[in-house]
């Protein structure tokens, strides 16, 4: 009965396995999940493609600003120079960073000493949950991100334990740079590796390790600056904290709005966090383990991510997710009480999440006749504008080859807070209707829109402006386009677009 209970993960890990090959098989070729986010990734590799690695804030009357660091739009550009098309190209990036964090799972399972078995089912642990398969499908950098912290943590697993590790330090070091080239955040990674090997007496160690670090993470934001000109950092400065400010993680009221955003996010992902805290409180020397510290400083990070306004709590969770089922499956594959038990929560879980994932999949079938796919909708909403196209979701430009004017509507919005002549640049040049039609993806005047545009994209002033000069023509696949309005004093008000 215990062999048959301990072969239940790996069975769940075939499971899930075959399950994501049919998500994939689904959701791919409709774009499943692609939206603004991945617009702003397609749209920098464009730019990146065009020769401008991150462009200013304003200039040439288009408009930048963003917090996103290049590693995944690099791919991207690398693959669209290569001929593949705008979205499969962010794909495949994106894939690429799913398999990065399967093989990182497996690879840091197998340095803290488990059989290969075990590291299988981390990998399929890694990637079993619908909202990373969802990033993996959408273009996004965390299962990246995610995946390099992973694979960086593996040689700093191998010198704890005494093993030949050559040049551990280099070679975690080059992890951790590339994880914070895909994410600013993934930082992490290092600060819990190095602080493991302080806390396990090996102080020359973590001082050699830091060194490397800093030196790594140094040398990469020294290349930005300079690729740029220095207009990623100018951006990065006017993005990063989104309008909020670092002390608000101090307040508890903060600490417990966040925990019932992710409580309500995810009954799942709560039961996960619980397990990985309750076997660490098990057993307290396992706090100073390196997959209880990674689990700790993931889930600080997306904790201050979270805080500095306009995350998405799908993505934030994706980093502490894949710490926390690190630790699980680490307590899980050990000697003794927990061997069993282990087992069966791990079973547990992966059957839950393959559940989950069947019902996803089903859903997305039953929808697929109903809506166009992420490709086509892009292009019959550019293709109903003439003139330069002034949208709020840059994926729409980026697919149709058209230019794009303002990269990123939050950045935008957040930037105009310091900076408010982009705002009033922009809203003269609506009231000038430079523009052959505006693309929006809510209705500005419904109460959801009205909070959307007024806390996220674009500001009211910009809103307020399209409504005066813009007339609603149709909604086409679920995007908004709007036309210059004719020239009459009805025309005046900002509620005239739906009129």
């Amino acid at each position: 009965m215990h062999r048959l209970l301990r072969a239940a993960p790996i069975v769940g890990a075939v499971l899930i396995l075959i399950i994501l090959c049919v998500h994939a098989w689904v959701s791919l070729p409709r774009g499943e999940g692609v939206n603004l986010v991945s617009g702003v990734w397609l749209a920098l590799a464009r730019d990146t493609q065009d020769g401008v690695f991150y462009r200013a804030l304003a200039g040439s009357g288009e408009y930048g600003g963003t917090r996103y660091f290049p590693l995944l739009f690099l791919l991207i550009a690398a693959l669209l120079r290569a001929g593949v098309p705008a979205i499969a190209a962010g794909q495949v990036a994106s894939l690429v960073g799913g398999a990065v964090l399967a093989i990182g799972a497996f690879r840091f399972v197998r340095a803290l000493g488990r059989p290969s078995a075990d590291a299988s089912v981390a990998s399929a642990l890694a990637v079993a949950p619908y909202l990373v398969q969802q990033a993996m499908f959408a273009i996004r950098a965390d299962p990246l991100a995610a995946g390099l912290v992973l694979n960086g943590c593996a040689p700093v697993a191998r010198r704890l334990r005494d093993e030949p590790a050559g040049r551990w330090a280099l070679e975690a070091s080059v992890w951790f740079a590339l994880a914070v080239a895909a994410k600013a955040t993934a930082a992490y990674g290092g600060a819990a590796a190095t602080l493991t090997l302080a806390l396990a007496h090996r102080r020359r160690d973590a001082v050699r390790l830091a060194i490397y670090c800093a030196t790594g993470w140094a040398l990469l934001i020294g290349t930005i600056a300079l690729a740029s000109d220095g207009r990623a950092i100018i951006a990065f400065r006017a993005t990063a904290l989104a309008g909020g400010s670092v002390w608000a993680l101090a307040q508890p009221r903060f600490i417990l709005s966040i925990a019932r955003v992710v409580i309500g996010a995810s009954h799942l992902m709560t039961v996960v966090f619980v397990a990985a805290a309750g076997v660490l409180i098990a057993s307290p020397r396992r706090w100073c383990s390196l997959p209880g510290l990674l689990f700790v400083c993931a889930s600080a990070t997306a904790v201050a991510a979270m805080g500095t306004g306009g995350t998405i709590v799908a993505n934030q969770e994706i980093e502490p997710y894949v710490s926390a089922a690190i630790c699980l499956v680490w307590v899980a594959s050990s000697d003794g009480n927990w061997r069993v038990a282990g087992s069966m929560m791990l079973a547990v879980l992966l059957g839950w999440m393959g559940v989950q994932n069947v019902v996803a999949i089903r859903k997305i079938r039953e929808h697929a006749a109903a809506h166009a796919s992420a490709r086509a909708a892009a292009l019959n909403a550019a293709s109903a504008c003439d003139g330069v196209l002034l949208s709020e979701s840059p994926l729409v430009p980026a697919v149709a080859g058209r230019r794009v004017i303002v990269l990123d509507p939050f950045a935008f919005r957040t930037a105009a807070l310091a900076r408010p002549e982009l705002t009033r640049d922009l809203a003269e040049r609506i009231d000038r209707r430079e523009f052959g039609c505006v693309i929006l993806e809510y209705d500005p005047w419904s109460a959801v829109g009205a909070g959307w545009y007024e806390q996220i994209d674009f500001g009211r002033a910009v809103i307020d402006a399209i409504g005066r000069n813009y007339r609603l023509r149709g909604v086409v696949d679920e995007y908004r386009v709007y036309e210059p309005a004719v020239t009459t004093s009805a025309n005046r008000s900002p509620r005239s677009p739906e009129t």
